[in-house]
């Protein structure tokens, strides 16, 4: 195999990669395009020398450029929705990071950060779609905020019920991801759904 053939796997794999690791792009468009630019890729490897590498460079540059420059090109939701989606996640992150760290933070510092975070999740404008989860996860950080302002400590049975509906929203968050930014979603029928 020659630099040049390995560079051109590199280069597929490369795109296949990125389409799998983005969940952004795990839909039926991205993979539209990622199938396009992988046959065009292949397809200019047939050309004769000057052309080909051209043919081929092109090929990876446009399909890059629709996958990080111009995402929203194979998007399936709006983007203020994949803006939304990133702020709720980066925030829980936050939170979760806090929460499973190895180290015990001081208990006023944990308890700022875990307000502060609570306070930019209450800042975020939700999308129509994605209003009511964002009520719901509001409504559940808002509450454990006031337990750990209480400073009281409670029993497993008295955190059972709030990490219950902790999970009910967790599912909630990965249900309407599925429902708004699933494979599928757009994908166009050609036939009308009969009226209810």
């Amino acid at each position: 195999m020659t630099l040049v053939q390995i560079l051109l796997v590199l280069v597929i794999l490369a795109i296949w990669a990125w389409l799998i690791t983005s969940w952004r792009l795990r839909n039926w468009r991205a993979v539209t395009v990622a199938v396009i630019g992988t046959i065009a890729i292949l397809a200019g490897g047939m050309l004769p020398a000057p052309a080909r590498a051209l043919a081929q460079g092109c090929a990876f540059l446009v399909t890059l450029w629709i996958f990080v420059i111009r995402p929203e090109m194979v998007g399936v939701m709006a983007p203020e929705e994949y803006d939304y989606v990133d702020a709720h996640v980066k925030i829980l992150r936050r939170i979760g990071s806090r929460k499973h760290s190895k180290r015990r933070p001081d208990p006023d510092d944990s308890l700022h950060a875990f307000e502060s975070d609570v306070h930019a999740m209450e800042a975020l404008r939700a999308p129509p779609a994605w209003s009511g989860l964002h009520s719901d996860t509001v409504r559940e950080l808002e509450r454990r905020l006031i337990l750990m302002k209480s400073r009281t400590l409670r029993s497993p049975e008295d955190v059972k019920p709030l990490d219950d509906r902790w999970q009910e929203v967790g599912q909630l968050f990965r249900d309407t991801l599925k429902e708004r930014a699933g494979f599928w979603t757009g994908w166009p029928h050609p036939f009308r759904q009969p009226r209810a």
